[in-house]
């Protein structure tokens, strides 16, 4: 009897840890056991270590049109060229069958001004059945690699784009807007993985429009603030990118501290300066109190690829409860 329970508490084991390869934190969110981040420069540690403290992404305050709108901003970081974002190359590992065969794989982080973006443009990577999820972990992994099935079937740029900020782990979108009533909500991100480590993103979705739009920041001669931010586009508008080149807009001191300018055309005969980086600034609120598609990211026009990210299987989890409770009986 004792063996049996030997060889039962054995498989009991090997289906707990067989995936185990990442615990979860208090907000169920997987956390590495152990990291060697050597070789990595101080400004991609920032985004690979996962017990550090990550950054809030909270709405704020845009004017359109004379109404108040809010936008989450994650900084101004897109290289841009004719007046569009230049999209990152991200592979997306897939079976032959089509089933998901890992994370995304991506070439740049923040950290790579000039190259990074976070506009991604899907590659899907076939990979051979025979391999376990999350073979490739790296780009260099990929493009290195000389089995004959990369040359078979090589990677595939499939024409998708998609919206996908990264972030620190344990950072968060914070939608809380005590002054419309609005209870604050917070939203996940998902994983992908950056020369072997792991790495978060914020999924929004697929993209379709990826042109800048202007946002004017405006300020005095003497370089006090004058408002809040203008726009001239939200979601619904013909051509609306929730990707902005902020530009400086410069008016009175009078103005200091103020918001008398509301609308686009409040600032046509003011001195603008534009900047050189976009950002990503998807809306969150407008005033009409209509609750854009961007309030919650599982509301997103369409995610991306579904990724794994090392959960266990129903059947491991079913076989997991059967062998427990035939041990209970023994």
């Amino acid at each position: 009897m004792k063996g049996i329970k030997f060889i039962f508490f054995c498989l009991i084991q090997q289906l707990v840890n067989s995936e185990e390869v990442e615990n979860t934190n208090s907000n169920n969110e997987t956390v590495a056991q152990a990291q060697n981040l050597n070789g990595f420069n101080s400004c991609e540690v920032k985004y690979l270590n996962q017990t550090e403290k990550g950054d809030n992404y909270y709405t704020s305050t845009v004017w359109y049109k004379n109404r108040v709108n809010h936008i989450w901003n994650f900084g101004a970081r897109n290289n841009v060229s004719n007046n569009q974002v230049i999209p990152q190359k991200v592979y997306f590992p897939e079976y032959l069958n089509n089933t998901i065969a890992g994370d995304p794989i991506l070439s740049f982080l923040p950290c790579d001004f000039g190259s990074y973006s976070d506009v991604w443009t899907v590659w899907k990577l076939y990979i051979n059945s025979s391999f376990p999820l999350n073979h490739y972990t790296s780009v260099a992994s990929v493009e290195e690699d000389d089995d004959d099935f990369i040359y078979e079937n090589p990677p595939v740029e499939n024409g998708t784009y998609a919206y996908a900020p990264i972030a620190k782990f344990n950072s968060e979108i914070i939608d809380d807007d005590p002054k419309k009533g609005l209870k604050a909500e917070k939203f996940k991100y998902s994983t992908a993985w950056y020369k072997g480590q792991r790495v978060r993103f914020f999924d929004f979705g697929a993209a379709k429009n990826f042109n800048i739009i202007p946002i004017y920041y405006v300020y005095t001669k003497n370089g006090s603030t004058a408002g809040d931010p203008i726009v001239n586009q939200i979601p619904g508008d013909l051509g609306f990118s929730p990707i902005y080149l902020p530009t400086n807009m410069t008016v009175a001191d009078k103005f200091a501290n103020g918001n008398d300018f509301k609308n686009f055309a409040d600032g046509l005969s003011y001195t603008k300066v534009p900047g050189k980086s976009a950002m990503f600034g998807p809306v969150s609120f407008t005033d009409t109190n209509n609750r854009p598609s961007g309030t919650n990211l599982s509301n997103f026009e369409e995610t991306l690829l579904p990724v794994p990210n090392g959960s266990k299987s129903n059947f491991q989890s079913f076989s997991l409860f059967v062998l427990i409770a035939v041990l209970a009986f023994y």
